[in-house]
């Protein structure tokens, strides 16, 4: 399958903003995406950001966090309060257990510190869209 395929499916997923609202955080383009997808050395992380499969908690974390330092103030905001949910969404798939929590998000920090740029920031676009709802 090609990357531009793979890459568009990620894109449509994204929720459909209205006229004239812009998101918090731009998607790339797709042109953008293949280019960092095509530049990843590290198979394992490649397959790790396939974008036709959702981003876990702990994955949304660990992005936001390391976008967060390159974000202006509306977007830390959003950041802020999208981090907040996916972390109370981890806690809750560990069962309340906070420390499990903070070990998952630890042992993605690594895994993902390679991750190009335009792939972070598409991550973190689609981690504040589909934040889980309904949390403080």
């Amino acid at each position: 399958m090609r990357v531009a395929a793979v890459l568009s499916a990620a894109l449509l997923a994204a929720p459909t903003l209205a006229a004239g609202c812009d998101p918090v955080i731009a998607t790339p383009t797709s042109e953008e995406l293949e280019r960092a997808w095509q530049a990843i050395g590290d198979p394992q992380l490649a397959a790790q950001l396939r974008p036709e499969a959702p981003f876990a908690a702990a994955d949304c974390v660990v992005h936001l966090s390391v976008w967060r330092e390159h974000a202006n103030a509306r977007q830390r905001t959003a950041i802020d309060r999208a981090t907040k949910a996916w972390r109370v969404e981890l806690v809750r798939e560990f069962d309340g257990d906070e420390d499990a929590a903070d070990q998952m998000i630890g042992s993605s920090v690594n895994p993902l510190a390679d991750t190009p740029a335009p792939m972070r920031q598409a991550a973190a676009a689609w981690c504040i869209a589909h934040a889980p709802a309904g949390q403080p």
